[in-house]
Parts: structure tokens; C-alpha cells; sequence
């Protein structure tokens, strides 16, 4: 699918393993996430120094196309935190309505997020940006199914689940020193990262990422709402007067001159 490879180390350079909290089983899959996840989280004592992740890239799915996130170099687009760990879900119908910001779909993930799910994106939200914001985003897969990249797929997270994250992470005392809480997100998430205004890289034909997410369809367009036979409007009645069409024959008799009726009233009144 991709010239990238899921990195095993699960580690993200700059970041001590110790101040990410604990994760939580999730309430959408049995079981939560993998064991060996909430062995690292709990793993070590002190600073550490941690293994870089590489050239790794992720991507990001923009009006139906995925484009190519690469590691965030000097002032350039990218990503700037990336633990490689994701959130499971049930099914890819579930999968697509998070992908589409779902409210419903996001009130049942936001109790399974912790700090270090959040892949944290930076980049300008319009080309003429100055500076660069951050996007927090989160990896999601289908649990059970194999073969496809969504361990690589970033998902946007909407404003109002940012909200509700940003809120049991930074109460968490444990977490009053993360880095994460440094890198807080443009207007509270408000905006999906944009490839376009960062000139990445558009994946086309077998580079693209495969998912196991299924698309929710689009909402079909509004069509005009039935009329009530009792309310529809009555037929208008022609004013009283010349009608248009009365008035253009006039104008254009007044346009030939007079009639042969004429002419022979006016050679009668002529010869008296």
C-alpha cells in the first residue's frame, strides 16, 4: 500500500514515556487496547532517552483523497508527535462516521483516549498563513481486520470531542507536565489540517492507503417539499383592461398607418 512501515518501537523522539498516562480499555471493543501498549505506557523510571520513529509518514483523507504527511522538519508541514498507537472501534461503519465528525460516533470514543493516541499535526490552515498551527488527530482501526493501513490514517478530531479530551487530560494531575499540553491546537481544533495549503504530496492509484472505513453517504439533496392541493395557488385573474398582447397589436397597426377601412372613410369624406 505505502513505501512506509508501522514502527514496532511505538516511541516518539522528544517524549518521555513517563508522562503519557495510562490507556484505557475502550467501551466500543472488548478487551481495549493491546497489553503491550499499557506495558511501555507503564514502563521505566526517569528521563529516557527514546527511539526516533524515522521517516515515518502518516496520512490525512482531504475531500476524498489522501495525501502524504511526512515528519515535520524545521518550518515545514508535517507532524510533530506520533506514538504509532491507535484506537480500536468495532466496524467500519463506525470507522466512517468518526472519519465524517459524527457527534454520536465521537461521544462513545472520547472515554478510550488517552495522551498518548494524540498524533499531533503542524501546519498553516490557509496558503497565506504566516505561521504554523497544530491539528491534534487520532488513529483509528477496525478491530480484528487485517491488510489495511488505518494504523497510518490520521482522523481529525471535531472541536467538541477535542474539548472533552483536552479536559480529562489536563485535569489529570499526572499529566500536568506532558508536552502534550504545550502543543495546545488552532481555535480548539476547529479546523481539519489541510494538505492543500501545504503543498503535500496527493496519493494516487496503488500508493493509495487502503481502509477498512466505510464511507458515510452523502445526506441527499433537498428537494421542493410537497404542496397541499388545498394551499396551492389559485390561477390569476387578468386584470381588466388591454392585455399585452392587445396592446402590441395596437402598436403595430399604429406602426403600418391607417386600414383599408380607413382609406375609404377618408376618400368618401374627401368628395363631400
Amino acid at each position: 500500500m505505502s513505501d512506509v512501515e508501522e514502527d514496532d518501537d511505538e516511541e516518539l523522539i522528544g517524549e518521555d514515556p513517563q508522562e503519557e498516562d495510562q490507556p484505557m480499555g475502550s467501551p466500543l471493543v472488548a478487551g481495549g487496547d493491546d497489553d503491550d501498549d499499557d506495558e511501555e505506557a507503564e514502563g521505566g523510571t526517569g528521563e529516557e532517552e527514546e527511539d526516533d520513529p524515522g521517516e515515518d509518514a502518516v496520512y490525512v483523507y482531504y475531500n476524498r483523497q489522501y495525501y502524504r504527511v511526512p515528519k515535520a522538519a524545521g518550518e515545514k508541514a508535517g507532524w510533530v508527535r506520533l506514538y504509532n498507537r491507535s484506537v480500536k472501534v468495532a466496524n467500519g461503519k463506525l470507522l466512517g462516521e468518526l472519519n465524517a465528525g459524527t457527534a454520536s460516533a465521537w461521544e462513545q470514543l472520547v472515554d478510550s483516549v488517552t495522551a498518548d493516541k494524540i498524533v499531533v499535526l503542524k501546519g498553516k490552515m490557509k496558503e497565506d498563513d504566516p505561521v504554523l498551527h497544530n491539528v491534534w488527530c487520532l488513529i483509528v482501526e477496525v478491530e480484528g481486520v487485517s491488510g489495511k493501513s488505518d494504523h497510518q490514517i490520521v482522523r481529525h478530531i471535531p472541536r467538541a470531542a477535542f474539548k472533552a479530551i483536552w479536559e480529562q487530560i489536563s485535569s489529570d494531575p499526572a499529566m500536568k507536565e506532558s508536552s502534550l499540553l504545550k502543543m495546545p491546537p488552532y481555535q480548539d481544533n476547529v479546523k481539519a489540517y489541510n494538505p492543500l495549503a501545504n503543498s503535500l504530496v496527493k496519493m494516487v492509484g496503488e500508493a493509495q492507503p487502503k481502509s477498512a472505513m466505510v464511507a458515510v453517504a452523502k445526506a441527499p439533496s433537498k428537494k421542493t417539499a410537497p404542496v397541499d392541493p388545498a394551499e396551492e395557488a389559485q390561477p390569476v385573474k387578468k386584470a381588466k383592461g388591454a392585455s399585452g398582447e392587445a396592446v402590441a397589436k395596437g402598436a403595430k397597426k399604429a406602426a403600418e398607418g391607417p386600414s383599408n377601412e380607413g382609406k375609404v372613410a377618408a376618400k368618401k369624406a374627401a368628395r363631400r
